[in-house]
């Protein structure tokens, strides 16, 4: 295989276990995915090949070019671990510190995310509402743990789509409509401890998948309906056709 190509495979390997393993953008990927019709590399790989290095200091183009700077070390003969001091003293995978490093600026983060998938989809010739594409985004950011105290623990929705990934993961999908929703995530107060986060929601959370936040959320418009999909008021099931309760959105105890 020519340099070329595996340093390309590489690169696209690292930000697809950022991205999906590690749940950066594991919503917004299965979104395109659905909806679009999207492969689940078709976004990774529009954001990897893009040319964005020359243009403003972005954080995705600052972890593309570590990436670069990783892979020409690994050609050089170096070894795989990556240091980050504030972390602790342990030697991180690359995609573990690109995760660590993004989870810092949430934010910053997930802005440039819906800018790329607006991008990608108008490129790709799909018509597309921005205001559903943002909250999207903004349902992954909400889902992701960070070292700061939590600044949005609750969020309303005008598209359904707290219900829409509840589904999406199981056996009984269903289509995004507009519909008033609320969406409530259960923080874990690090208090500004990394060495603790990164232990916890990065290294137990990959092993062990129980990196996202656990949230609820429940249905305005349709009050019997919530993330325990519980119907209430002595509804009938099968004449309000309801979908079963899919294991990713709530876990209770």
């Amino acid at each position: 295989m020519p340099v070329s190509d595996w340093r390309r495979m590489t690169r696209l390997s690292i930000m697809s276990m950022v991205m999906y393993s590690m749940r950066l953008g594991l919503f917004a990927l299965s979104y395109l995915a659905e909806r679009y019709g999207t492969s689940y590399t078709g976004f990774i790989e529009y954001t990897c090949d893009r040319d964005i290095r020359d243009g403003k200091d972005t954080i995705i183009r600052e972890e593309l070019n570590a990436a670069d700077r990783y892979i020409d070390d690994l050609l050089d003969g170096k070894g795989r671990g990556v240091e980050l001091p504030k972390y602790g003293a342990t030697y991180w995978d690359l995609e573990e510190t690109i995760l660590l490093r993004s989870l810092e600026r949430l934010d910053e983060f997930y802005a440039e995310m819906f800018e790329l998938i607006c991008e990608f989809l108008a490129i790709n010739g799909h018509e597309f509402d921005g205001e559903e594409i943002a909250e999207v985004v903004r349902y992954q950011q909400m889902r992701m743990p960070t070292t700061k105290p939590q600044s949005i623990t609750k969020g309303d929705f005008k598209f359904n789509l707290p219900e829409y990934f509840h589904n999406l993961f199981g056996t009984d999908p269903i289509a995004v409509t507009k519909e008033h929703q609320v969406l409530s995530v259960t923080p874990r107060p690090f208090d500004g401890d990394f060495e603790r986060f990164a232990k916890e929601a990065v290294i137990w959370g990959r092993n062990s998948d129980t990196m996202l936040l656990d949230c609820q959320w429940r249905s305005i418009e349709r009050p019997w309906i919530d993330s325990s999909q519980i119907v209430r008021e002595d509804k009938d099931v099968e004449a309000l056709g309801l979908p079963r309760a899919a294991n990713l959105g709530s876990r209770e105890s």
